[in-house]
C-alpha cells in the first residue's frame, strides 16, 4: 500500500461541488471587474460574454448540488480547499443565480 501524500486534500463529493461553485462565482466576478476596467468595447462584450458563461456554469453546478443534496443547505469554501479552511462566505455569493444576472445585466446597462 502507497503512504499517503500529506499534500492530497481528499474532498468528499458535497466539498467539490462547492469547491466547484465558488470557483465560478470568482471566475464571473473576475470577468465583471475587467469588463468595468477596459474601454475597449470588444474586450468589454468579451469579459461580458465570459461573466455570462461563467454564471450558466454555476446555474449547472447549483441544480446538480441540489438534486445530490437535498437536505444540504449550501455553503460555500471561504479560500482554497486545506486543512480548516472551510466556512460559510458571506451572502453577496450565496444569491441565487437570477439575482446575480439580473444585477450583472443592470451593472453593464449603466456602464454603457
Amino acid at each position: 500500500m502507497a503512504p499517503k501524500n500529506p499534500d492530497v486534500v481528499q474532498l468528499t463529493p458535497l466539498e467539490a461541488l462547492g469547491i466547484a461553485i465558488k470557483a465560478e462565482i470568482e471566475a464571473a466576478q473576475t470577468y465583471e471587474r475587467l469588463a468595468n476596467l477596459v474601454k475597449n468595447r470588444a474586450l468589454k462584450a468579451k469579459a461580458h460574454f465570459l461573466q455570462e458563461e461563467e454564471l450558466k456554469h454555476r446555474a449547472l453546478l447549483e441544480k446538480a448540488y441540489a438534486r445530490q443534496f437535498p437536505d444540504v443547505g449550501l455553503v460555500l469554501p471561504g479560500c482554497w480547499p486545506g486543512r480548516g479552511s472551510t466556512y460559510a462566505i458571506d451572502k453577496t455569493c450565496v444569491q441565487p443565480v437570477s439575482e446575480w444576472q439580473q444585477a450583472g445585466t443592470s451593472s453593464r446597462r449603466n456602464a454603457a
